[in-house]
């Protein structure tokens, strides 16, 4: 192409059709992406010809993330933004499969398709309350055994109730969640998991037993978040959490 004039249809470096909508002067032409999001940019000549045009609507990320057109940023002072690291992290849970080898519990975990979108995760993440205050995302606390990040799912929580509910399914075992056979006394133990640290809770003879044992010190547990966190976490989590007392019994 030598000369770029209203009306042509050029392929980008990206894979993408481009079409010129207005052409002002070789320093100001206007390109509109021929794709559903008809998004248009202003270009130069220069960059049509040699394809140098990228589509903010292109999936770029794992295969499905793309960064859409807004306010958002990539980057924040010289850095990564944590709006992006936090949504980059999500995809990377539910669409990497290096990840997935060894975070089996993510495989079939998938991101709805309105915050495949970075600028309508990001107006959900910056403007929620706790935003900034080092809480994780969570998908799992307000609809148990949910597989899918979204903003009906989702919530931020602090580190230590992020990881309150994790039954760890794959690792404990024929037992159920608390109890293990304990092979030098011959009998089953009960323990929890309190604050990151394992705390034994007795020896039974009968794994009912241990597992009701179990479940008393994780309901005391759990109370016990819920009045340390008290007006530090939304009123939807303190419901789940009060919930899964409730399940516990």
């Amino acid at each position: 192409m030598t000369k770029v004039s209203i009306g042509d249809k050029v392929k980008t470096n990206g894979g993408c059709t481009i079409k010129v909508i207005d052409y002002e002067n070789s320093r100001n032409v206007t390109v509109q992406f021929q794709d559903k999001h008809k998004h248009t940019v202003k270009t130069t000549a220069t960059n049509i010809r040699m394809g140098q045009i990228k589509n903010p609507y292109l999936p770029s990320v794992y295969g499905v993330g793309y960064i859409g057109s807004g306010e958002y940023n990539t980057r924040r002072n010289g850095g990564t933004s944590l709006e992006y690291q936090t949504w980059q992290d999500m995809l990377g849970r539910c669409y990497n499969t290096e990840f997935q080898k060894n975070n089996p519990t993510y495989i079939g975990c998938t991101v709805c398709p309105e915050w495949h979108n970075f600028q309508n995760f990001a107006d959900w993440y910056v403007n929620n309350k706790f935003h900034g205050l080092g809480y994780h995302l969570d998908k799992d606390l307000l609809v148990k055994g949910n597989k899918v990040y979204s903003p009906e799912t989702c919530c931020l929580v602090p580190v230590s109730l992020n990881s309150l509910l994790n039954d760890r399914a794959n690792d404990r075992g024929d037992y159920s969640q608390g109890v293990c056979w304990h092979k030098q006394k011959g009998c089953y133990s009960a323990q929890i998991s309190v604050d990151g640290k394992r705390k034994h809770l007795g020896l039974f003879q009968c794994p009912i037993r241990a597992e009701s044992r179990y479940k008393s010190a994780k309901q005391e547990y759990i109370q016990q978040k819920i009045r340390e966190w008290h007006g530090k976490i939304d009123d939807i989590v303190v419901a789940a959490l009060y919930l899964r007392i409730d399940n516990l019994t």
